[in-house]
């Protein structure tokens, strides 16, 4: 009756600690997901600040924005329905992100697009981004 009694209670904590672990490694995973769908989103934002920085003119023509570094080098992002692809000296990296609502503003001294308004899609959140370039005088 006694070792009836103790594998009762040991069989309630062995399934007690297992579905412990299952909720807390589902929580992992998600977070962890979370996590590395930010990580994307943080690293195209940084990628097309640095990139619009660096720009001497700025383009945005329907789904694309192209940026003129120097004569040789042209960096050109394409914004499809589930992706964006950013091309430079024919290295094409894509991103897994969603663009929606692209609106430039361009600048009335030198005609070329000086703000460069979108939202990022990112698991049914949304990110507002608003770069801004500044041209010299």
């Amino acid at each position: 009756m006694e070792i009836l009694v103790t594998m009762v209670i040991s069989g309630i904590v062995v399934l007690t600690a297992f579905q412990f672990y299952t909720v807390f490694n589902k929580m992992f995973f998600q977070k962890n997901k979370t996590m590395e769908d930010g990580k994307e989103i943080m690293q195209f934002y940084n990628l097309l600040k640095d990139d619009v920085y660096l720009a001497i003119s700025l383009h945005s023509p329907m789904n694309e924005l192209i940026m003129k570094v120097n004569d040789a080098d042209i960096i050109r992002y394409d914004f499809f329905d589930e992706y964006v692809v950013r091309t430079r000296n024919s290295v094409a990296d894509t991103f897994d992100v969603k663009i929606r609502n692209i609106n430039s503003v361009k600048d009335r001294l030198t005609g070329l697009d000086n703000i460069i308004n979108m939202e990022i899609l990112k698991n049914n959140e949304t990110f507002p981004v608003i770069i801004v370039k500044t041209y010299s005088n």
